[in-house]
């Protein structure tokens, strides 16, 4: 398989709607306080069955620290494994203000993935219901077998998302 290290596509707002997409609704309104610089959060994912096949796996995010980084867009997240992936691209949300500067927001455990053979890569997908967004890095825990992959944002450039959709793609060495 031929591996991208960074591959981003970028629609305008505007143009959700051609060729029949339609624009998602806006996120429901975070309920907890805004967030300090520096604070890590934790949230629950989905429950599910954890068997033999079955990992529980933690998803990391870090928002850059610059005082305009943050976003209030929808961010889903999908894990490609060397022997499975997560269940599609998976919303990262919970009743925190997420993804606000130089916080860490810590998202699952995610049960009901199946086992992914360690991690290769993950696509990251922001939409267009929010402002451009600064992405640090992400790191996916892998609890059962204590392990934890880093995946790359190379340069701030890398991990920078315009206003409006855009998906971009991160190796997991």
């Amino acid at each position: 398989m031929n591996r991208m290290r960074r591959l981003a596509v970028v629609v305008a707002s505007a143009a959700m709607t051609v060729g029949g997409l339609a624009a998602l609704p806006a996120a429901a309104q975070p309920t907890a306080a805004a967030a300090q610089p520096g604070a890590v959060r934790h949230a629950s994912g989905p429950a599910g069955p954890v068997s033999n096949t079955f990992g529980r796996y933690k998803v990391i995010v870090q928002t850059g620290d610059e005082t305009w980084a943050g976003t209030n867009a929808t961010i889903k997240i999908k894990v490609y494994g060397f022997a499975a992936t997560s269940p599609g691209y998976v919303n990262m949300d919970n009743d925190f203000d997420n993804f606000e500067p130089g916080v860490t927001d810590i998202f699952g455990p995610f049960t009901n993935w199946p086992d992914l053979g360690g991690v290769d890569f993950i696509g990251v997908d922001k939409f267009a219901d929010g402002s451009d967004w600064q992405l640090d890095h992400v790191s996916i825990q892998d609890t059962l077998r204590n392990v934890q992959y880093e995946c790359v944002v190379p340069t701030k450039a890398d991990g920078y998302f315009p206003d409006g959709a855009a998906t971009i793609w991160f190796d997991c060495p």
